[in-house]
């Protein structure tokens, strides 16, 4: 089930992301990538999705990657305008906060 926060997955071999947009993978997930999406309670047609890359084996000393978050969550942008987003990565050895960014449904 994608894009869901769906906290019955095993964390060990999977995801979990949160209300809030902490993405959490599980040391034994075996996707090389993750689409994240925020969309609008509001309007429901209006989100943005993020590509998140999971790279290492979890093992010590490599930085091991436990979650991603984007800030803001959701975000109105006027046409002409620009929106800032922040990525954050967590996990162990202090991993590199190296994301890759990407937009999808665009109406051009």
């Amino acid at each position: 089930m994608p894009y869901e926060n769906n906290h019955t997955r095993c964390l060990r071999r999977g995801w979990l992301i949160t209300a809030s947009g902490l993405l959490i993978v599980g040391p034994e997930e075996t996707a090389d990538s993750l689409k994240v999406r925020a969309t609008s309670r509001f309007d429901p047609g209006k989100y943005h999705e993020t590509v998140v890359i999971i790279t290492g084996s979890g093992n010590a000393g490599q930085g091991a990657v436990t979650g991603v978050t984007v800030s803001p969550s959701t975000a109105t942008v006027i046409r002409g305008d620009t929106q800032q987003f922040i990525a954050t990565v967590t996990g162990t050895n202090s991993p590199a906060q190296t994301v890759t960014w990407s937009v999808t449904g665009g109406g051009i």
